[in-house]
C-alpha cells in the first residue's frame, strides 16, 4: 500500500502507483482496470491539465506501464509523469550475525 506521505508533495498531483504484483493504486485506494478509469476521467474533467504521477515499482514489466499509461490517456489525461515507486523492504529475514562476535 502506496505511504500517504507520498501525496503530501502536491495536492494537485493525482498519485498512481504499480506494484511489483501488478496491483494498482489511484492515490491511497487500490483500483482494477474499469474503476481506475471511471475514476480518472472524473478527476481529469475537473481538470483537464492536472498532474499525474505514475510510481512504479522496479519489478513491473515495462507492459503493465505502457497499459496504465494508455489508461490515463484514454480518460484524458495528458500531463504525465513517470518515477520509480521505492518500496521499503518488509524485514522478512533475520539479521545474520557478525562472525567476529
Amino acid at each position: 500500500m502506496p505511504d500517504a506521505q507520498d501525496g503530501q508533495d502536491d495536492a494537485q498531483t493525482i498519485h498512481i502507483y504499480i506494484s511489483n504484483t501488478g496491483e494498482t493504486f489511484l492515490e491511497q485506494k487500490s483500483v482494477g482496470e474499469q474503476d481506475m478509469a471511471h475514476e480518472l476521467r472524473s478527476l481529469v474533467a475537473l481538470n483537464p491539465d492536472r498532474g499525474i504521477l505514475v510510481l512504479s515499482a522496479s519489478q513491473v514489466p515495462v507492459r503493465v506501464l505502457v497499459h496504465v499509461m494508455d489508461r490515463i490517456y484514454t480518460a484524458g489525461g495528458k500531463n504525465i509523469a513517470v518515477a520509480d515507486w521505492i518500496i521499503p523492504q518488509a524485514i522478512s529475514a533475520p539479521e545474520k550475525k557478525n562472525e567476529h562476535g
